[in-house]
């Protein structure tokens, strides 16, 4: 009984910390790791200039 309250309050733990980690991330404009493919985060801020494209 008590073990599964500890599994329970380290899993329910780690899920705050993932949302939180991403929450802060989009807040600060970074990368938050939902852009798919190769073309990582430029395709999701495409105000961002492109290095390559000239």
């Amino acid at each position: 009984m008590l073990a599964d309250i500890i599994v329970v309050a380290v899993i329910a733990g780690y899920c705050i910390y993932v949302i939180k980690k991403h929450h802060d991330q989009k807040k600060s404009g970074g990368c938050t790791g939902s852009c798919a493919g190769c073309a990582g985060c430029a395709s999701c801020h495409p105000s961002t200039p492109d290095s390559k494209v000239k």
